[in-house]
């Protein structure tokens, strides 16, 4: 199922993120408390976190993993955009999300991925409500 569901991958990425950023809180797109464009008014009428992460995970196409890798195989990117009020905070997310993820090995559907490697980031900069930096891995499962 995880070769193409990216909803396990998803979990295990904020678990890996939420263990990190101690009381602050990582989210999937759509479920912000306090944005704009969430799912749902209660949401929406929620106050948004200080400082938070929102994931983004994708499957991935890798003309070296297709020639490598064991069939069963997939590549996958992750996103993660880590927003705060100042550039400060933005910065704190992105340096706690690389650690939780940076060479991690995550358990998905009962069986681990290759460590995470870091692919590039972005530096914070004003993104509608919070200042917004990005830090992407990729990774085989």
């Amino acid at each position: 199922m995880s070769l193409i569901d990216a909803r396990p991958h998803s979990a295990a990425v904020k678990a890996a993120i939420k263990a990190q950023f101690g009381p602050r809180d990582a989210y999937d797109y759509g479920t912000v408390p306090g944005d704009k464009n969430a799912a749902t008014e209660s949401l929406r009428k929620a106050k948004l976190p200080d400082i938070f992460a929102v994931v983004s995970v994708e499957r991935r196409y890798s003309p070296v993993l297709r020639t490598t890798a064991q069939a069963g195989s997939a590549g996958w990117r992750v996103s993660v955009r880590c927003m705060g009020r100042t550039v400060l905070e933005a910065q704190w997310a992105m340096f706690h999300a690389s650690l939780a993820l940076n060479e991690r090995r995550l358990l998905v559907d009962d069986k681990h991925t290759t460590p995470l490697q870091f692919e590039s980031d972005e530096a914070p900069a004003w993104d509608d409500a919070r200042f917004a930096g990005l830090v992407i891995f990729t990774y085989a499962h």
